[in-house]
């Protein structure tokens, strides 16, 4: 699934402990950004929060818009308890807890969006120049 269109952020993101240590380990007061670029794309890219894959330090690092050297950002948001390690990779923490609704819900209404549109689709003939048809679903 990709492309949901907004996703949940606390009001006490900016003076939470977990931000607070993320921002002093990578030295930054707006190390916030960096979490919401990388939530930004897990949203469109990885809905359930998963990631995985080879690079993948370099992915989140990416997704965050992180220009620093590699591998401190993703070590920081490990160490502040913004990302879990997993055996396949990393899992952005609490990520269910927080967005699991909210993808669900868009995963359902496409479902259903997608249902509908499958039922009575129309047979469309389209005419070519020469004026033989080809038959094909409507869309």
């Amino acid at each position: 699934m990709a492309g949901l269109p907004w996703f949940k952020v606390h009001a006490d993101v900016f003076d939470h402990p977990k931000t607070k240590r993320l921002c002093a380990s990578i030295k930054d007061v707006n190390g916030a950004v960096y979490l919401f670029r990388l939530w930004a794309w897990a949203v469109r890219f990885q809905a359930d929060g998963v990631v995985a894959g080879p690079d993948v330090t370099f992915v989140l690092e990416d997704a965050a818009g992180w220009h620093g050297e590699s591998g401190v950002l993703v070590k920081a948001l490990v160490a502040s308890g913004h990302l879990d390690v997993t055996r396949a990779g990393f899992e952005l923490h609490d990520w269910d807890e927080y967005q699991g609704a909210h993808i669900e819900k868009v995963r359902r209404d496409r479902d259903a969006a997608a249902k509908r549109r499958g039922k009575g689709r129309a047979t469309v003939v389209r005419l070519s120049r020469d004026g033989h048809g080809t038959e094909r679903e409507g869309d």
